[in-house]
């Protein structure tokens, strides 16, 4: 009903983006987002972060990783969005080599960081895989 009566009402595209997601719908979310974003002119870290979690459901790792990295953009010490890019590289990248670094990075950036123990957990668990994939020949 907003959006009748002023079509450019962000807030209410974001909202409705932000149901979209929850519904699972995630193209109709990343069609409401996308039109947010476009008329914001305001730090919008939280906004492309949301869009990314559209994007990582449907499996569009790539575009997932942009709309995180304008995310850093907007809020360059945000630990948080570091590490959901990290998760997202970790999805969309193949070498264990690679994953394992988007995890260290985040480290270096934030070495006393809140998120330090989850990034151990994927770093161990992630060698650990390579290790038994080497071990298997897999890799």
């Amino acid at each position: 009903m907003a959006l009748k009566y002023n079509p450019t009402d962000t807030d209410a595209l974001y909202t409705i983006g932000s149901y979209y997601l929850e519904l699972e719908n995630y193209p109709k979310a990343e069609e409401f987002l996308n039109k947010a974003l476009s008329f914001l002119d305001k730090p919008l870290h939280h906004e492309y972060s949301t869009l990314a979690k559209a994007f990582s459901y449907q499996k569009k790792y790539p575009e997932a990783i942009k709309a995180l990295k304008k995310a850093i953009r907007e809020s360059p010490d945000n630990e948080f969005l570091h590490f959901k890019l990290a998760v997202i590289l970790e999805k969309y990248y193949e070498d264990y080599d690679a994953k394992i670094k988007a995890f260290e990075a985040v480290k270096k950036k934030f070495p006393k960081g809140r998120m330090n123990e989850m990034v151990d957990h994927y770093i161990s668990k992630l060698k650990e895989e390579q290790f038994k994939d080497q071990k298997d020949g897999t890799d």
